[in-house]
This record gives structure tokens, sequence and C-alpha cells, in this order.
């Protein structure tokens, strides 16, 4: 005998295969690696002056403005370079500090940085942190320096002074989470295991914390079952003693009309095609 199936889909918003989005209701960041190379030797208003403490080494203090030539193919870190830089340097150790301002003098606008760097024998490393057009920039720094003769060999980002990126902001969309869908079988066991059982043509998988009481089911039980069904998979949520059925099974889709056939179709898909 040809068993009877009635499918009922009501509500809306389709689930299952394929990733739903929703926006976030505001802006977001896009981030972005970016880097530069840089020189600025030429020296201008070079302020120093020179003591020794009282650990007995001698220390250079050292204002000025430095100007070079920033090269990237990130168009707020290309153009003209300006460093109003301090420095602070024990001579007889080798180390010390530099700290300014770097001003890239890009085609979308003036790029402005605030820096702090640890100076070790002739190099520089540290940290940038400042905006462009548009655009917030947090970056990794270091060159060769030389407090009257400037800075060579620098890099923004790179391998030597770590990574820099830019952040900008953008529609930002995440990925909404899967509702599960509700299947109401009415009908007669016709094949049970530890793993899953099938009851009017349709099979739900069997989770753990049910399997105690699926084995006290057999075959030609009559029953009723609730299975969640989500990404194509049935999983069993409740099952009972039914009454005498002629096979009935009931989908509660959360779906507009357009996404309640979609939703169909993917079920027939898995579940075969079913007749009234």
């Amino acid at each position: 005998m040809r068993q009877l199936f009635v499918l009922a889909a009501t509500c809306c918003a389709l689930i299952g295969a394929g990733a739903a989005y929703a926006h976030d209701g505001g802006g977001g960041l896009a981030v972005k690696s970016v880097g530069a190379t840089f020189t600025a030797t030429t020296a201008s208003n070079v302020r120093s002056s020179t003591c020794t403490g009282t650990d007995g080494g001698t220390y250079t203090a050292t204002r000025a403005t430095y100007a070079g030539t920033a090269s990237s193919s990130e168009a707020t870190l290309n153009g003209p370079l300006t460093i109003t830089a301090t420095s602070f340097i024990n001579t007889t150790s080798g180390v010390g500090y530099v700290d300014g301002k770097i001003a890239v003098a890009s085609s979308s606008g003036t790029t402005n940085a605030d820096f702090d760097a640890v100076y070790s024998n002739g190099t520089v490393t540290g940290f940038a942190k400042g905006n462009g057009h548009s655009v917030a920039l947090l970056a990794n720094v270091s060159a060769g320096f030389n407090p009257t003769g400037g800075f060579t060999s620098g890099q923004i980002g790179g391998s030597a002074g770590g990574a820099a990126i830019e952040l900008g902001s953008q529609a930002c969309q995440a990925a909404a989470p899967a509702q599960q869908e509700m299947i109401e079988v009415h009908g007669t066991v016709s094949a049970v295991s530890s793993s899953s059982i099938t009851a009017a043509g349709v099979t739900c998988a069997v989770p753990a914390a049910l399997q105690t009481n699926v084995a006290t089911f057999h075959v030609g039980d009559s029953v009723y079952v609730e299975c969640s069904y989500a990404n194509g998979v049935a999983t069993l949520d409740n099952i009972a003693q039914g009454g005498t059925f002629h096979g009935k099974l009931v989908v509660h889709c959360h779906a507009n009309s357009g996404q309640r056939t979609a939703f169909l179709r993917n079920f027939k898909t898995h579940y075969g095609r079913h007749h009234r």
C-alpha cells in the first residue's frame, strides 16, 4: 500500500545548505597588509647636546628634521617623506631610543604617524601608529640611523621590522546562525539501529543520549518521532509510541514562499519524492 505523506511548511527563513548572511547594521573594518621602503638623509634644524651620566656613559641628545622619500605600491605610503625625531643615545654602550613623527606627502593626502623605536649600534626598530586618507596605520618600522646623517635602508613593514597594516572602513556582513527545522513523523518503524531509525520513509540519526530509548523500539512499531533538520541531516530529538497511522510527515519550515520551495526540494533530494 502506498503510504500517505503530508508536507506542511510554515513561517519564514530558509536554513540548511549554503550560507545565509545578515548585515551587521553598521560599518566594519577592512584590514590589509602594506609596506614601504624609505630614506631620509637630508638633515635640517639639527640641535644636539652631550653629557656624561653618573653611570660613566656619554649621552648624546639630538633633535632634527630629516627629509627623503618613501616608496610603496600603497598610495598612502608613497611620496616625499619628512621625519621629525628626537634621539637619546648612550654612545658608550651603543643603545638608546628614537621617537618622533613621520609624514608622507602622498597623492591621496598626507599620512602622519607617531613612532617610538629602540636604537642599537646604528639601527632602530620600533612601532608607528597614525592615519592616512580614510585609513589608520599600524606599522613596525626599522632603519639604519645616525643622528646627523638621518635614516637609511628604512622599512615600514617588511621582514626586518615586522609587518604593517592599514585599517579602513567597509560594510561588514556576518554569517547568520543556522536555524533548525522540525520534522514530525507519525508512522511505522521500517528500520532501526543504534545509529539511526526510519519511520514513514524518513531516517533520523540517533544521538548517543537517545540510543537506550531507541533500543526499545522494533521494526513494525507505530511511533511518533520528532527530528531536527539542518544542513541536509535529520537528527532524532524525541521518540514515543504512537497510534495507528497511514504514514504522516509534517515539516515545520521557517521560510517564505520562495525559500520554502527550495527547502522542500532540498529535503526531497535526501528523502525521496513523496506523493499525496
